[in-house]
């Protein structure tokens, strides 16, 4: 939709968003669609900016917060995410909560429910493997 046209955002892009209700979430959702790289979003209610990025290890990716409400000055990046392995997040329209995909190579993909400090709520999909 509009993130195609009318923004014209071509896959590799770096994108912010501010504002994190409903059309915000959409239009991340359209960036993620249209092949965008990094995409920041910035909940201008809780004052956090929210990113995904690798910065404990170029072959792990997680989902990091930084507090906006210190003075005019951000905090350091706290990563909101389990440790190891590469994490898919998708959070609902208020950014409450998150649903938050993880996988390593030496484990399937795991999906579960958190709240937007990333504390896990319930498994959605739980750690188990089998073959069948």
């Amino acid at each position: 939709g509009a993130v195609v046209k009318t923004a014209k955002v071509e896959p590799g892009a770096n994108c912010i968003v501010f504002g994190l209700g409903g059309i915000g979430l959409n239009v991340i959702q359209g960036l993620r669609m249209a092949g965008a790289d990094k995409i920041v979003g910035v909940d201008e209610a809780r004052r956090r900016v929210y990113f995904i990025a690798g910065i404990e290890s170029p072959i792990e990716r997680h989902l990091y917060s930084v507090d906006l409400t210190g003075g005019g000055r951000a905090t350091e990046p706290v990563r909101l995410t389990e440790p190891g392995g590469w994490h898919d997040v998708s959070m609902d329209k208020t950014g409450s909560r998150a649903l938050i995909t993880r996988s390593t190579p030496t484990q399937p993909p795991q999906t579960y429910l958190a709240d937007a400090d990333g504390k896990r709520i319930a498994w959605i999909e739980g750690p188990s493997c089998s073959s069948q």
